[in-house]
């Protein structure tokens, strides 16, 4: 059986943030998507590296109405509730990029899906972990995803 693990992965949706977050978030994204727009390219000055046109066009686009734009014709936010791929869904100490409200809100798209959601914690990686330093210390989460993949293969040849 397939499955999908999701680590640090949230919805950049601005009102999926929590508090004083939220009035940063759609500021933030949207001048990023501005500027990019005008260079055509988003250089990566200070986020994300260098990144295409689309990719933050679509990103702002998600920023702001807390759906995702329709790709190549397709509604991706219909498509995603028709999934029925089983998701392990791990949220991260200290994560301000992706908190749990974002989590939640691209979660809430997989209608269909079974979510397993669980939280990774510096005491479990044994250092302090965020949005970034977690793949560091990632051993623990590792054995985690490996056991959830076997659940998958235990379920499909049971």
């Amino acid at each position: 059986m397939d499955g999908v693990v999701l680590v640090a992965s949230g919805m950049s949706y601005f009102r999926a943030y929590p508090g004083r977050q939220r009035a940063k978030v759609l500021p933030f994204t949207q001048g990023i998507a501005g500027i990019t727009a005008l260079l055509g390219v988003w250089p990566g000055w200070g986020f994300g590296g260098r990144q295409a046109r689309g990719i933050i066009r679509d990103w702002g686009h998600a920023s702001r109405h807390g759906r995702f734009p329709r790709l190549g014709g397709l509604d991706a936010d219909a498509a995603l509730r028709s999934v029925h791929t089983p998701v392990l869904a791990i949220t991260v100490d200290e994560d301000d990029y992706a908190p749990p409200g974002t989590v939640d809100h691209l979660l809430g798209k997989l209608g269909a899906a079974p979510v397993v959601r669980e939280h990774y914690t510096a005491a479990q990686a044994g250092e302090p972990v965020d949005h970034f330093r977690w793949v560091r210390a990632s051993a623990p989460l590792a054995a985690r995803i490996a056991a959830f993949t076997k659940e998958l293969d235990a379920t499909r040849h049971g």
